[in-house]
């Protein structure tokens, strides 16, 4: 689960350019050429060989309006680990390093974690002893 904030209310394209989309349509802005990335960019995974590795995306919105709390549930799915490794590297050390993430700056990660699910082919081949 993650936490908004509302530290610092941004004009529609300083949100655009922290994310990396546009808002209305959500179509992609090109990457910075250097410097700062948006949260797009820094989630975009390319291997050695320059393929791109997509993980399956999927966030609830949750909060507590009495309480003031606001967020989101968010899952991804990779079939590699170091997909998702790499993304929260990216996000949260930057890249180049220094350079995080902005969404950061405007929410806080509350929990995480990580599951194996196996191949049930994989779960077949166990021995049942």
């Amino acid at each position: 689960m993650c936490t908004t904030s509302k530290r610092g209310m941004l004009q529609a394209e300083q949100q655009e350019a922290i994310i990396g989309r546009t808002k209305l349509d959500n179509v992609e802005l090109d990457d910075a050429a250097s410097g700062q990335q948006s949260h797009k960019a820094l989630a975009t995974i390319e291997d050695e060989n320059g393929d791109e590795h997509d993980i399956l995306r999927d966030n609830m919105p949750s909060g507590s309006p009495g309480s003031g709390q606001f967020g989101t549930y968010f899952i991804g799915y990779s079939r590699r680990l170091w997909v998702i490794e790499r993304i929260l590297q990216r996000m949260f050390v930057g890249d180049p390093p220094g350079l995080h993430d902005r969404l950061l700056d405007f929410s806080k990660p509350l929990t995480g974690t990580t599951f194996f699910a196996p191949f049930a082919s994989l779960l077949a081949s166990l021995d049942s002893d």
